[in-house]
């Protein structure tokens, strides 16, 4: 038993170290939120949350559409020439472009934007600070995944969240914790993270820069695609948020976003499996018995482990919520227990992912991506009608449930037999 115990650990080992750095680095950032709850009001919170709503709106759309194609093709390049320095141009040339765009769009929709978070003039300059400090966080975490060190991106991501938690606790202190120096955190903590890091890249496989029109057109085409994905999880993630502004108060909108905090934080985690093998992935799809290794070994042990997790949080949710946050948030428990059963699916789901992006089966994910957001959106709207904001939560859950349906259909129908 032992010896079998030490094999597995042995043959999981990089997984595990992997798993821990992620588990601690989303942790803290799961806490964050459940923070400001703690010292906002539950209207405070809810312009908090529609706050980060429209910044992940300009990230996703300007910022990560790039970051899985450029893992693919950082990977494919390092595997090939040792060196990403034409995929790094071209990511940084796509991202100067999409900067100039944020601003520009930022400031001519600067009215309705302010008006739908309830933001302050100052409060709305600060929220283009903090959009630039998360595009800064996204952008240096797939930079270690693109050079195939996965543990330094899970240490960055660890470091952004602690720095996160320092900052915090600084304001606490010397100043107050609100909604402007939450962005100046935002901002400044993905920074400092770096300085930390920096130390550990090999600059060589990044310079000197190298702009290629083949690498340009190829990436620009899989970030389009992954554009139209990308706002579909937007609108999965954050959708019930656009509906519950139309339906219900500022308040229920802060009770409800307090147990999405939740999935979120599971769905964070379940990414973390992707984003772990989707360079192994890239580079073992043609070996049978590696891939069949991940499907049919690895697949379900991490599987279940997270099972068991999520059965357990279940259970510590009501009196977690109850214990921090007393009755001002008690509602929460129900929302974050239903949407418990949607991270099941979401963990079940993402281990297709990695394949279905090295198989260039982007066109699938986005279409996909986007009839689940519909779907999503459609029920919303009936059921938070019908049962108020636990109606979001319901909706949710629904779609995630179709949409694991819909990934395993399509795996065994097109992916199968091409890989194994």
């Amino acid at each position: 038993m032992l010896k079998t115990i030490k094999k597995e650990f042995a043959h999981g080992k990089n997984f595990l170290i992997f798993s821990i750095l992620k588990v601690l680095g989303q942790g803290l950032f799961a806490l964050l939120p459940l923070i400001f709850a703690f010292f906002l009001s539950p209207e405070g919170f809810g312009a908090y949350s529609l706050s980060i709503m429209i910044i992940y709106l300009f990230t996703i759309l300007l910022v990560s559409s790039s970051t899985q194609p450029f893992v693919v093709y950082a990977s494919e390049e390092l595997k090939k020439t040792n060196k990403i320095s034409k995929t790094i141009t071209t990511r940084l040339v796509l991202l100067a472009i999409s900067t100039v765009v944020f601003f520009i769009l930022a400031f001519a929709f600067a009215g309705p934007i302010s008006k739908f978070a309830s933001l302050s003039r100052n409060q709305f300059y600060l929220l283009l600070l903090a959009y630039l400090g998360v595009g800064i966080k996204y952008f240096f975490e797939s930079l270690f995944l693109g050079l195939n060190q996965r543990n330094h991106h899970a240490v960055y991501e660890l470091l952004t969240a602690f720095f996160s938690i320092l900052i915090v606790i600084y304001f606490y202190y010397f100043s107050t914790i609100n909604l402007e120096n939450i962005f100046i955190m935002l901002f400044v903590a993905p920074i400092i993270a770096f300085l930390f890091m920096s130390f550990t890249i090999d600059y060589s496989k990044l310079f000197p820069l190298k702009f290629n029109k083949t690498a340009f057109r190829s990436m620009l085409d899989y970030t389009k695609w992954m554009l139209l994905g990308n706002t579909s999880v937007y609108i999965v993630n954050w959708g019930d948020n656009l509906v519950l502004r139309y339906f219900v108060s500022l308040k229920e909108i802060g009770i409800y976003n307090l147990g999405y905090q939740v999935l979120k934080g599971l769905i964070m985690l379940s990414v973390a499996v992707n984003l772990y093998f989707l360079p192994f992935i890239s580079q073992q799809i043609n070996n049978k018995t590696k891939i069949r290794d991940y499907l049919y070994k690895k697949r379900p042990k991490i599987f279940l482990l997270g099972l068991a997790g999520i059965i357990a949080l279940y259970f510590m949710l009501p009196h977690f919520i109850n214990l921090i946050y007393g009755d001002n948030y008690k509602e929460s428990v129900t929302v974050a227990r239903i949407l418990l059963i949607a991270a099941v699916f979401v963990l079940y789901r993402e281990f297709y992912s990695p394949i279905f992006s090295t198989l260039r089966q982007y066109r699938f994910i986005q279409t996909a991506l986007m009839v689940f957001a519909a779907l999503n959106i459609i029920l919303d709207f009936f059921l938070v009608a019908w049962i108020g904001f636990i109606g979001a939560a319901v909706a949710t859950t629904i779609a995630f449930l179709f949409s694991t349906i819909t990934y395993e259909w399509y795996f065994r129908k097109y992916c199968k037999d091409r890989i194994l």
